[in-house]
């Protein structure tokens, strides 16, 4: 399973050009125009089909909520493609903290972004919960019929 996401300000790895207050040109797949490559990951899910990600709340950029990328192999074919989204309340808050205040740019709410409604809106939000560290876990069930 991989996972990609935009920075707390919008912008992509390798896709630094970008600049996320602007709308940007709607296309399936992007070649990377740099050799940034944060906030990606990819893992291999252990006997019971868990993998885990350690990662930042991501940003918001013109057009589209917070979400992250996600994609699911099995025995190396494409069996997934979504995207997995917050609760507007939790992005509420975290959009008062630095650096995500600094944003010149409103977010899109949830209910406005067409492709969280498709993807299956509030079925496909991440179950938020606080950790002893401060920091915030995120876990979802993903079910694939493969």
């Amino acid at each position: 399973m991989s996972i990609w996401h935009c920075d707390a300000l919008g912008y992509y790895s390798g896709h630094l050009s970008q600049d996320p207050d602007v709308e940007a040109p709607i296309v399936p797949h992007r070649e990377p125009d740099d050799a940034s490559r944060f906030l990606r990951g990819i893992q291999v899910s252990d006997k019971n089909g868990c993998v885990r990600f350690s990662t930042i709340y991501p940003g918001w950029y013109f057009g589209r909520t917070i979400h992250i990328h996600v994609k699911v192999w099995i025995a190396g074919k494409t069996v997934h493609t979504g995207q997995l989204y917050f609760a507007d309340e939790l992005t509420d808050q975290v959009a008062l903290t630095a650096p995500y205040n600094t944003h010149d740019f409103p977010r899109l709410k949830n209910a406005d972004d067409g492709i969280y409604k498709q993807q299956g809106g509030p079925r496909s939000h991440l179950l938020i919960k606080p950790a002893a560290d401060k920091s915030l876990d995120g876990s979802i069930t993903l079910g694939l019929n493969a």
